[in-house]
């Protein structure tokens, strides 16, 4: 199975290799590159994608290339595939979009956090993860069928980024506050009315 897995992994490397040897102006070509999700191998007993969220099956390769691209990007711990098209626009324009949510590559990252969810098929996500780019909060809503409608989140695991597990004791309540209170805030608050 790994095998099969390694022979496609080459056999794009070698698309995109000779669809680099022959792209015009190379130098001036914006290209961009990356997957919907990852894989897993057994590293945590399960198997491809869309069972857990984890180290494996979240994060994905991301290339940018911009052209002779002059402008200082400042170091971000955290990219997503939601900052695609805001870098796209901000390159080309000189100014990033107010109106999507991702953030330019060449803007300071103001918000350490990324958030993915797990789902199947048409069913509305009810698990999700808040990572922080040292560790990450696995939370599920607690009305699975309707998670909209949901009050409550259950922690489902606390790990660090390389998925290993984090302690589990009565101070788990404040160091979530601590390590992602800004988010849970964010993503949780109440419509103005």
């Amino acid at each position: 199975m790994k095998s099969r897995y390694n022979n496609a992994v080459n056999y794009v490397d070698h698309l995109f290799g000779t669809f680099f040897a022959s792209l015009p102006n190379k130098e001036e070509a914006i290209v961009m590159v990356t997957g919907d999700h990852g894989e897993e191998f057994l590293e945590h007993g399960n198997l491809f994608h869309n069972s857990h969220l984890s180290h494996e099956q979240m994060h994905v390769p991301l290339y940018f290339k911009f052209g002779r691209q002059q402008r200082a990007i400042p170091s971000r711990a955290i990219v997503s595939q939601m900052d695609i098209f805001p870098s796209l626009i901000d390159y080309l324009s000189g100014s990033p979009p107010a109106f999507l949510e991702g953030r330019s590559i060449f803007q300071k990252p103001t918000w350490p956090f990324a958030v993915t969810a797990r789902f199947n098929a048409s069913n509305t996500p009810c698990e999700f993860s808040i990572h922080n780019g040292s560790n990450k909060l696995i939370l599920q809503f607690t009305d699975k069928d309707n998670s909209l409608a949901s009050t409550q989140l259950r922690v489902l695991s606390l790990r660090t980024k390389d998925d290993k597990s984090l302690f589990r004791c009565d101070r788990v309540k404040p160091w979530i506050e601590q390590e992602f209170g800004p988010a849970l805030e964010r993503l949780f608050e109440k419509e103005s009315r």
